[in-house]
């Protein structure tokens, strides 16, 4: 389960595949089931199923996508027109310049195996942010962002997330349909480059957010964040500063950008994302966990944890990102 950029990408498109390990049927009631959605994509979803129906995912005005449907033909073909755009936390200022996108996903089954194929266009007509924009939107040197913010860059970050969340789509799907999913999440905004952010988070020793303890011991084919790099579907292990211990398998990885992989000692998902949100650059971390299969629901002792969770990380980030 990996995700792959087929031919038609360029400046106005992304293309993404995934081969998921669930029937058509089961992907297409995550896509487009209000249950289904809120237990791998948005905190809340109001979906009005058919053609000429509406989707809305949500995760805390203002980061709220709308779209209309275009075509609904279930277990094949959903295309959404976007009203209020997917990735309109990164352009906040310009979502109501931009011009429609339109996202395609198409589903071809083979047994109880599926390929999705997502199909995000319309990018050309996002406009370029002014300097004077930029200003206001980041008290840093502009000109180290500017890549980031331009137009291009800002499809490049909507890719990045598509990578994340088609392989946690993929995820939900193949190993968790039927449980219940509870969210820790962290923003905390930076005051240096991308570059120097992910090196405080993934610095080898105890200077990184992220390292390696000498116990417990780390499999020696288990990689670390800093150990050469990671590719999907390597085996890793992670200690963190907050006392925390993840150990999975790469979903995806950009350095200086983003990390997501399953974390199969806490039956959950692991991202860590550097971004432009709601105009100012921060770090995310954000660990999902999910009910085990013989479990209808989370229970209150788990969403403790992951209100203790979110306060060590909180505290972490703040004084790392200082």
């Amino acid at each position: 389960m990996t995700t792959r950029s087929p031919s038609g990408n360029d400046a106005n498109t992304i293309v993404k595949e995934i081969d998921i390990a669930a029937p058509a049927k089961v992907v297409w009631k995550s896509l487009t089931d209000n249950h289904e959605l809120i237990n791998w994509l948005p905190f809340e979803a109001d979906v009005k199923p058919g053609k000429g129906g509406s989707v809305k995912l949500s995760w805390g005005d203002p980061i709220v996508e709308e779209s209309s449907i275009e075509v609904w033909d279930p277990d094949r073909h959903l295309r959404l027109k976007e009203a209020r755009p997917f990735g309109v936390q990164f352009e906040p200022a310009l979502a109501k310049f931009t011009p429609p996108r339109v996202v395609d996903y198409e589903l071809k089954a083979n047994g109880n195996n599926t390929t999705l194929r997502l199909t995000h266009s319309g990018f050309a007509g996002t406009p370029a942010v002014p300097a004077a924009l930029q200003a206001q939107q980041t008290s840093l040197d502009v000109a180290g962002f500017a890549e980031e913010l331009s137009p291009l860059g800002f499809r490049n970050t909507v890719a990045a997330c598509w990578d994340y969340q088609l392989n946690a789509l993929g995820d939900y799907c193949e190993a968790h349909v039927g449980q219940s999913r509870v969210v820790s999440w962290v923003r905390q905004p930076i005051q240096m480059s991308f570059a120097d952010a992910w090196s405080r988070i993934s610095g080898p020793g105890p200077t990184g957010l992220l390292h390696v303890t000498s116990s417990p011991a780390v499999d020696p084919s288990h990689k670390t964040m800093f150990a050469g790099g990671l590719s999907p579907g390597d085996r890793y292990t992670f200690h963190a500063a907050t006392g925390d211990t993840f150990t999975g398998r790469v979903l995806t990885y950009t350095p200086n950008k983003q990390f997501g992989g399953t974390v199969d000692n806490l039956n959950g998902i692991l991202r860590i994302l550097l971004s432009f949100t709601l105009g100012r650059p921060d770090v995310t971390v954000w660990l999902a966990r999910y009910s085990g299969p013989q479990q209808k629901a989370l229970t209150a002792a788990d969403h403790q944890w992951n209100q203790l969770f979110s306060q060590r990380w909180a505290f972490q980030l703040a004084k790392a990102m200082v």
